[in-house]
This record gives structure tokens, sequence and C-alpha cells, in this order.
């Protein structure tokens, strides 16, 4: 059963981690993103505490921490560096191939490694030419007796620089796409294989990405965790059991950014007052800590259905969601009881029936016939008293038409762009107005013209 309360071994794991990203992390990070440089001390004490790669099962000397735990970790972590976070948490992804696909002794030998020595491993599937074109790889893998010879260029690969060994996909014939695709393991001590120089990225500098070069590279048959033909569904179903790990690292981000921003406004003053106590900086942080919370919820409910076994929980829900819409087809009753619903939430049905006047009223005052697939009025509000009304509009593109107002208006509103819902406040001027004309900008150049032909009457 899912859980909205953490237990207490993944608050524990949380505390380790915040700890570990405000003692280590936090400190160098800045240095670190400036000289893009990853820091391999901080790395080695990840290992000691036992963070890096704890979904390694424990029969091979990992942790054996669900996916779900994991995400309290990566966050954590996150929150001190994104860019070192991503470094450590690539033994993760380099090691979940094997996890799935590897053979016993493969994963004695190599997720063993991972767990006994403080060693970096990369996970390389991106080329020049094929990024998130999987199937598009055009790095060779051509057989040659029992071993198998790669040729080919791995690009953007996180700790290429310090791996000591890769997870490489590579095909055995481009015109094959997916279904040509293995996945071997490649030692950084073994013939051909040479690193090219550290790549200068915008973001995330601390995290060392490289590109990993193969030059017939031969590869003995204990070292293919799949032959070609195989290698494509294990790569999707790495990323498949990975995301939810990116998801909670952007958690993290996400966090520091609120965090920063609320210490910021609490700092800066304007007109007198630190700008957190303005009504605009309180809807913006509002607003960052809504998405936030979001986010963290779909992680968790990622991860969850991963650990539950789950491949698509959204595809079930949508499954008992038929099952439940043809078991009422023939209901004709769920127009009435939405109507109960509207009435249930305050609306009277005087009041409703007062909106639906009004709503007719505007329509039957338009004098082009065919305005109405080009405006329509969606919402009308309190036009029978005096207090304001509002009018909402939908603009699908320039057009001209005319409103009858129930009382004088005048309107400003900011230039917005074309098909977007627009609010038109109403308010009250002075008896007897005279008929004003209400301008709505499409853009910087052009503008909307709404006249108003009939005088207001109170």
């Amino acid at each position: 059963m899912f859980d909205f309360e953490a237990t207490e071994e993944q608050k524990s794991l949380a505390d380790s981690a915040r700890r570990f990203a405000k003692e280590r992390i936090m400190p160098v990070a800045a240095k670190c993103d400036a000289e893009s440089k990853f820091p391999m001390d901080v790395f080695a004490a990840a290992h000691e505490l036992g963070i890096v790669a704890p979904t390694i099962p424990a029969a091979f000397g990992g942790g054996g921490l669900s996916d779900l735990d994991l995400t309290f970790i990566t966050e954590e972590l996150a929150y001190g560096c994104s860019g070192i976070t991503t470094s450590i948490n690539a033994n993760t992804l380099a090691a979940t191939p094997i996890k799935l696909g590897g053979s016993t002794e493969q994963k004695k030998k190599y997720l063993g490694w991972l767990t006994k020595e403080p060693i970096l491993a990369s996970y390389a599937t991106s080329e020049p030419n094929a990024g998130s074109d999987v199937a598009g790889m055009q790095c060779r893998a051509r057989k040659d007796g029992n071993d198998w010879v790669l040729n080919g260029t791995k690009c953007w690969i996180t700790n290429a620089s310090h791996a000591s060994f890769y997870v490489i996909f590579a095909t055995e014939n481009p015109e094959l796409k997916h279904k040509g695709i293995g996945c071997f393991i490649i030692e950084r001590a073994q013939k051909g294989v040479s690193v090219g120089e550290h790549e200068d990225k915008l973001g995330q500098r601390a995290s060392d990405t490289n590109t990993v070069m193969l030059e017939d590279v031969r590869v003995p048959a204990a070292q293919v965790v799949a032959p070609p033909g195989q290698g494509f569904k294990l790569a999707m179903e790495t990323f498949n059991v990975t995301r939810p790990d990116i998801g909670a690292l952007a958690c993290g981000v996400m966090k520091r950014a609120i965090d920063e921003s609320v210490a910021y406004a609490k700092e800066r003053k304007t007109f007198g007052v630190p700008i957190g106590q303005h009504q605009m900086i309180q809807q913006m942080l509002a607003d960052m800590a809504i998405r936030y919370e979001a986010t963290r919820l779909l992680v968790k409910r990622a991860a969850w259905g991963l650990d539950k076994g789950i491949r698509n929980p959204d595809r079930l829900l949508v499954r008992q969601g038929l099952r439940g819409r043809q078991r009422h087809a023939n209901d004709h009753r769920r127009g009435p009881d939405l109507r109960r619903k509207r009435l249930r939430e305050g609306l009277s049905r005087r009041e409703a029936d007062a909106r639906r006047e009004d709503f007719a009223n505007l329509r039957g005052h338009e004098p082009d016939p065919t305005v109405g697939d080009r405006a329509k009025h969606v919402g009308v509000k309190s036009l029978h008293d005096r207090r304001p009304a509002w009018t909402a509009l939908t603009f699908q593109r320039e057009c001209e038409f005319s409103v009858r107002c129930a009382c004088p208006t005048a309107v400003s509103l900011p230039s917005v762009p074309e098909q977007v819902l627009v609010v038109i406040t109403i308010k009250k001027l002075q008896m007897g107005a005279t008929p004003l004309s209400i301008h709505v900008a499409v853009d910087r150049e052009r503008a909307l013209q709404l006249p108003v032909v009939q005088k207001p009457q109170w």
C-alpha cells in the first residue's frame, strides 16, 4: 500500500544524505562548478557512507535499497550540487543493465567491484548523431570467433575520464536499427579504448562529461551483457528504472532554488519592507512550492510503481476508468448529476438562470452571425447589479463584433497574444456614460477593436 509518510529507514537515509550534502558537497560545489572538476575525495566519502549505487543487491555487496529509497538520497544530494550528484548516481545507471540482464559472473565481478572500491563507471548509448534516437547509433560490433570487436565513438558520457569500466551499446548493423543493438562491458585498461577532451558545459559543470573512442576493442564473450538484437530492450529497461532518480535530482534543485529565493526575499528590501512582503513575490514563491510538491509526488509515485512491479500506473488507472465508463455507458443522469454538483458548490438555481440569461443576451447582440466562430463568451457575472462585473472572451483570431453591456464600462488590458483567454473587467463609471470602445492588443503592431453599441442603462 502506498504511504505518504516515509519510513524510519527512509527518514534516516534522507538525514544522512542531507548532512553529507551540507558538510561535504555544498562547501566545494561553487569551486567545482567554476573549475569544471569532479571532486574524487567527495565521491570516496560518499562511497564509504554507502550512498553510491545503493540499489545494488546485498548479494553482491550493495545496500539492496529500493528505487523509492534512492529518491530520498538523490534529492538531498542534489540540494547540494546537481553536477556532483549526477556523477555519483552515474554508477547506479551503469550498474542497472548488468543488474537487469547480466550473468551471475558479471554481477559478481562488476557489481562487486563497484561496491568494494570507490571506482566510477559509465553508461554509454549517445553518439554524435544518435542521442535520444538510440536506434540510430553507428558504433559497430563485429563478430570475430567467440569475441566481438567494437569500433566507434560515444559522446557526452558521464564519468568517462574517471571510469574504470564502461557499459557500451553498439550495433551489429546500423540498418537493423533497434534489432541490431547489443550491450557490452569494456574495461578502461583494454587495448583500443581512449578518452577525448573534457566537455566544457553550460550547466552541471562539476560532473565529468567526455567522449569515449573505441578502435578495434576486442570484447570476450564473458563481457557481453546482451548480444545484438537484445540490447535495445535492455537500454530502454535501464532508462525506465533510472528515470525516477533523475526526477528526484530535479526535486533537489527545485528545493534549493525555493530556499535561496525565500532567503533573498527576506533580505532584499523595496519601499521600506522586504520584498517577501509584497503579494506578487509571495505568489511567485507559492507557485514554486506547488510545482516542487507536485514534482516530488510524481517522482515518488513512479519509484513506488517500480518497486511494486507496476509497469505503467497511469495505464492501470485508465483501464479501471474505462471499466467504470462501460458500466455506466447508458446512464443519462450524468448531466443532472453535474448540475446538482454545481448547485451544491454554492450557486443557486436563480443565480444560475440569471447567468444563463445574461449569457444569451450578450450573444444575442452580435451583429455578425459568423462571429460565434471567431469569438466566444465563456462566462458572465453580475451584469444586473451595481457591483463590478466580469466578462471572459476567447479570441480565436482577429475580428470585430459588438457587445451590449448592462453598465458603464472602462477597460485597461495589457498586450496579449492570439488564442489567449482574456478577462475583461467592467467597472462602474458614472450615470449616463457614453458608449466606449474596448481595445485589446493582439500584437505590437495591430489591435482588436470591440465597440460597445448600446448606451449603458441603470
